[in-house]
């Protein structure tokens, strides 16, 4: 049987697969936003709260300084498997608003303007998009058709960045939170790195597996991938 996706229009003029990619680039100007802000914030900080990336640079950069020192102890790999496919479309929806709020809050304009699209949003209509886009995803299995009620509609242009900034805001919290407790555990996750669905700790003494059930929402899944001398991350071969 094939699956395949049936947009509805409702509610939107501008048809789903332009409005999917309006909504896309709107996330990643968000996410370079929250990206620079979390480098100002912990540039005179060794408890870093921004941890997601998006390709080897910062990984590399981490082994090198490591290596300088010869300090190398542990190196593990996770993964989840229910990112996709759990998360409340609730819960998913006041995230990303929230995070909505807090990229106007510290930009100059009550406004976004995408020029190549000709679509123009604001606050209200950025989550109007989301929600429309979320809400109005359908699939045929079969002869029958089906509505997503939960979870990312995967093979969406904006998944992606839904999934790495949903994962983002439990894990900015937390550690924040966690600054302020105890600095020096805090500092056990400066060699942590995530990449959309897959972990990557450096060194952590096991801080991350003792903590993670903390960090994230109990609908998601998160495994152990590789443990030991050697892991694979990204498209590197790690062996201590």
């Amino acid at each position: 049987m094939r699956l395949s996706v049936i947009p509805c229009l409702q509610g939107f003029t501008t048809p789903v697969k332009p409005l999917s990619k309006a909504v896309t680039k709107t996330f990643k100007l968000f996410y370079r936003q929250i990206e620079k802000y979390n480098s100002k914030s912990d540039f005179n900080s060794t408890a870093k709260t921004f941890k997601v990336i998006q390709n080897n640079e910062d990984v590399l950069r981490s082994i090198r300084k490591i290596n300088r020192i010869n300090s190398a102890k542990s190196i593990n790999t996770y993964d989840f498997s229910t990112l996709y496919t759990k998360i409340p479309h609730q819960k998913l929806l006041e995230v990303l608003n929230e995070l909505v709020d807090f990229c106007f809050k510290g930009g100059t304009d009550e406004q976004l303007s995408l020029t190549k699209t000709g679509l123009i949003f604001d606050r209200i209509a950025i989550k109007d998009a989301i929600k429309y886009l979320m809400g109005k995803c359908y699939f045929t299995f079969g002869e029958k058709i089906f509505r997503q009620i939960i979870g990312i509609p995967m093979g969406s242009d904006p998944a992606p960045f839904m999934a790495n900034l949903f994962l983002y805001h439990y894990e900015s919290n937390w550690i924040r939170n966690l600054k302020k407790n105890s600095i020096q555990r805090a500092r056990m996750f400066r060699h942590t790195f995530r990449y959309i669905d897959d972990l990557l700790t450096i060194n952590d003494n096991d801080e991350f597996s003792k903590s993670f059930i903390d960090i994230y929402p109990p609908e998601l899944q998160l495994n152990l991938e590789h443990s030991g001398n050697q892991v694979s991350f990204l498209d590197l071969q790690i062996t201590n």
